[in-house]
Formats: structure tokens, C-alpha cells, sequence
């Protein structure tokens, strides 16, 4: 775990360094699911914080489902799993069309990375929320109203608009490095991919 951090850290500073660290693992693509699913596990973490906290959702899921935390206490990896790996299908097959020679593991292997870094930004406020709900520090509503306008909602709009640009940023480079394309295609392939993957989270995530 913590060498996937060191890793992480590579290729905030170095995308293209930090992604050449990567492939050049032996079963990068392995390592690459095992951080992923830590990084659900806390995710999965927050969402019981936020159940037990007796949070409420700020927004009608597209599926009805009562009890939503709770169910998504359970749902919450299959669905993060099935987005990545649907992105990098997406993205290794429409790079497949335009006649690269890559392989499917480099694609999932620098995909994963490139999300975990904006989901990082995401996760740390959701931990603090988890926290401050569960103890009671905080509670929902009074969340709601310190980030509903000011310093609060400054913060709020900053670390979600960092999380949009990381994933417009990273997915597009991981791209390139793993199928070795040009930049504009491997843009448009990446917000393709960048699409997928958030279309499952829009969905059931909450």
C-alpha cells in the first residue's frame, strides 16, 4: 500500500514517469486491482459512517431503493469495479480500432492509478463527514449549511472541480502511455472512458 502511495505521488508529479513505473511491475495489473480495492474499502468505510451518522441523501436516487446507504455499503465495490473495468474496455477497444498494439492490463493497470487520484480528493471529505456524522461533531444538516455558501462552498466547488480536471487530465495520459497514440486520440479516448466510468457512478453511487 504504501508503495502504491509512492507511486501515486509519481505521477502527480511525473504523469508519464509515474505511469512507466507501473507497467514496468511484474503483475502491474494485479497490483493495481489490490490498491483499487483499499481504496473501496475506505469508501466503503465513510458510506457505514455516513449510515450510522444518520445521513440522509441530498439527491432522488435513480433507483428507489430504502435504506440507500446501507444497500450501498454492499454495492458500492461491485459497481466501482464494474466502471473500471468497463472504461478500460471501452478505452482498449476503440484504441484497438485505431491499430495499436497494446495490451488489455496496461490500460486497466494506468486507468486505476488515474482514478485513484481524483477519487482520493473525494474520499478524504467523505471520511471527515463519516467522522463528524458518526461522533456527532457534526451533523448532516449542519454540514449542509457551513458548505451551502462562503469559505464552505468555496472549498466544496475547489476540490470537486480538482477531481473533474484529474480525471480530464490523467485518464487521456494514461491512454497514451498505454497504447502509445498520439494526444488528440488518445483525448477523445480518454473522455470516452472518462464518460463510462461516471455513468456508473451517477447512476448508483450517491
Amino acid at each position: 500500500m504504501l508503495n502504491d502511495i509512492r507511486t501515486s505521488l509519481a505521477i502527480l508529479r511525473n504523469p508519464n514517469n509515474g505511469f512507466g513505473i507501473i507497467l514496468n511491475r511484474k503483475n502491474h495489473a494485479m497490483q493495481s486491482l489490490k490498491y483499487y480495492f483499499w481504496i473501496l474499502v475506505l469508501y466503503t468505510v465513510a458510506i457505514i459512517g455516513w449510515y450510522f451518522g444518520g445521513a440522509e441523501l441530498t439527491a432522488p436516487p435513480i433507483i428507489p431503493i430504502s435504506n440507500y446507504y446501507l444497500a450501498e455499503i454492499f454495492f458500492l465495490m461491485p459497481v466501482f469495479f464494474l466502471a473500471i473495468l468497463s472504461a478500460t474496455s471501452v478505452a482498449y477497444i476503440l484504441a484497438k480500432a485505431l491499430k495499436s498494439q497494446s495490451v488489455f492490463d496496461d490500460y486497466l493497470s494506468l486507468l486505476i492509478q488515474s482514478s485513484i487520484l481524483p477519487t482520493f480528493i473525494t474520499l478524504i471529505i467523505d471520511l471527515l463527514q463519516a467522522f463528524f456524522f458518526t461522533t456527532g461533531i457534526i451533523d448532516q444538516k449542519q454540514w449542509l449549511e457551513l458548505t451551502s455558501d462562503g469559505i464552505g462552498l468555496i472549498v466544496v466547488i475547489s476540490y470537486l472541480a480538482l477531481y473533474v480536471i484529474g480525471f480530464l487530465i490523467l485518464f487521456p495520459l494514461a491512454v497514451k502511455k498505454a497504447s502509445g497514440l498520439q494526444l488528440f486520440p488518445s483525448i477523445v479516448i480518454g473522455l470516452f472512458s472518462f464518460i463510462v466510468y461516471h455513468l456508473y457512478l451517477f447512476v448508483f453511487i450517491r
